[in-house]
């Protein structure tokens, strides 16, 4: 699931996941959208952090991502 499958234009596809792949690590992301609920998920494996954001809105992608974001902040 975490290994590169397919090369996007900065960034890769495992098997469903997307993988960033750079300093200072690997990292790997999901999203999903079904109607009124969407949500994302971040993790970076060798920093051991991660963060899972899920909302009840159809307009909560761009809320997850800043949310996750900040959660990852150290």
């Amino acid at each position: 699931m975490l290994t590169p499958q397919v090369r996007a234009v900065n960034s890769w596809w495992g098997l469903g996941i997307g993988l960033y792949r750079g300093p200072p690590s690997t990292c790997f992301w999901h999203w999903g959208d079904n109607l009124d609920f969407q949500s994302y998920l971040i993790g970076c494996p060798h920093e051991k952090i991660g963060a899972v954001v899920l909302t009840n809105s159809s307009r909560g992608l761009m809320s997850a991502r800043k949310i996750a974001a900040r959660a990852l902040e150290r």
